[in-house]
Order: structure tokens, then C-alpha cells, then sequence
């Protein structure tokens, strides 16, 4: 199991990812979340921390069993931001979930047609389910690199593919 994961956070001059490096703990309960039309709405697009799951997590932080100063989602993953020191945070809980269209609905629907047009879709439960970690798939016959090891011209992935989606990033980059 991972003991830490990152949580993207801006781009230097020369386009290369910023990253803060936190401590994680997978949740081990199930927190469900009350979201509305409004949460929708207050969503930005690109962003992981004001999406608007993030906002309705954001709205909803008193039912995690535990602090949650923060709430990032990307499209699997949500990150509970529980401790801040020095400025950047340190430690986390990860939840996933299974609100991969929302998230990209978000990057994709800038002008909230969608949220206008059909307001049962965000007028509900949303539910952040317990991390579980998987098996290594792996294997030589594969011909994959091992686990771990990562291609220096691998596709963009994560936040930055976020912020594309949302038109925010160059195409160049």
C-alpha cells in the first residue's frame, strides 16, 4: 500500500506539474453526501478543489469522521485534506467513487447547460465508498515496465488532463 500520493497544484514557467507530496490513509467507512443544483452551479471547471463534488463535500464535511479542511476529487479518487502545516497540507484520507461523468460534465459543461436542464442529477445522495488497494497486475509476459516504474513521455493524465479538458492548459504542453 502507497503511503503517500500527490496532489497537483499549479505549473511552473517552463510548464513542468507541481505537486504536494502527503501522507494517505484509505478510508474505511462509507460518508454520504447531500448534493444540490446550488453545489453544482458554484463548480469551476479544471479544478480538482472546487469542483463541484468538492464543494458539495465541501458543504458536507461535518459528516466525515474526521477533519476535512479540503476535499479534491478527480476521476476515481477523492482526497480529504486532514492536516495543513507549514503552509501546504501533509496528510489526507483517500475515498473513491464512482462519479467519473460528473467530474468530467464538470470540465466539459463550463456554462452548466446540463445542471440547468436536468437538476435531479445533483439533487441527491452522493455516496464516497472505502478505498480498497489492488493487486500488482504485472508481470513480465505483459510486456509492461514493472509497477512503479514510469515512462518519461507517458500521456497526461490526472489534474493536468482536467485542466485541458476545461480549456484551461495549452494543447502544447
Amino acid at each position: 500500500m502507497r503511503k503517500t500520493t500527490r496532489l497537483y497544484y499549479g505549473m511552473t514557467n517552463t510548464g513542468e506539474a507541481l505537486y504536494w507530496v502527503m501522507k494517505v490513509k484509505n478510508a474505511t467507512k462509507t460518508v454520504a453526501l447531500n448534493g444540490t443544483v446550488l453545489d453544482a452551479m458554484k463548480g469551476e471547471a479544471g479544478l480538482s478543489i472546487g469542483c463541484h463534488l468538492s464543494q458539495m463535500a465541501e458543504r458536507n464535511k461535518a459528516l466525515f469522521g474526521h477533519p476535512a479542511l479540503y476535499i479534491s476529487f478527480t476521476k476515481s479518487v477523492a482526497l480529504v485534506i486532514t492536516k495543513i502545516a507549514g503552509g501546504k497540507p501533509t496528510n489526507c484520507v483517500r475515498y473513491r467513487h464512482n462519479y467519473s461523468k460528473y467530474v468530467d460534465l464538470n470540465d466539459k459543461d463550463p456554462s452548466k447547460k446540463v445542471v440547468k436542464e436536468h437538476p435531479e442529477l445533483f439533487e441527491r445522495q452522493f455516496t464516497l465508498l472505502p478505498y480498497k488497494t489492488q493487486e500488482n497486475h504485472w508481470k513480465p509476459e505483459y510486456g509492461r515496465k514493472e509497477t512503479g516504474q514510469r515512462s518519461k513521455f507517458r500521456t497526461m493524465s490526472g489534474e493536468i488532463a482536467r485542466l485541458r479538458k476545461a480549456g484551461l492548459v495549452l494543447q502544447g504542453l
